[in-house]
């Protein structure tokens, strides 16, 4: 029973080393937010959109995790137009930003 007992907490050891690395890479995402002049919003899923009125060339960014946590990028926009982007279903959207392209 005392083998049973370290070959259970070995395997827990185990298990936590593996998992940490990705939980390692999930907190190194930075924390996006849009800049002063941008507003900006996303469903928590699969769409995001981003406006500003004081840059001239920008794109929304989000995090977005499904298996792991990535950075995504709309499709570019001048001032005062949305920038949009669509993301497939199964992942969630942790946070939107703006990706400022021309000042």
């Amino acid at each position: 029973m005392r083998g049973f007992t370290r070959l259970l907490a070995v395997a827990a050891i185990a298990v936590g080393v593996v998992s940490a690395p990705g939980t390692a890479v999930a907190s190194e995402m930075s924390i996006q937010s849009p800049p002063p002049g941008c507003t900006g919003w996303h469903d928590g899923s699969t769409y995001a959109e981003a406006t500003c009125s004081t840059y001239k060339l920008y794109r929304v960014s989000v995090t977005y995790c499904r298996v792991q946590c990535n950075t995504e990028y709309g499709i570019p926009a001048d001032r005062d137009k949305p920038s949009r982007l669509e993301l497939p279903a199964g992942g969630g959207i942790s946070n939107l930003g703006v990706d400022i392209i021309e000042f």
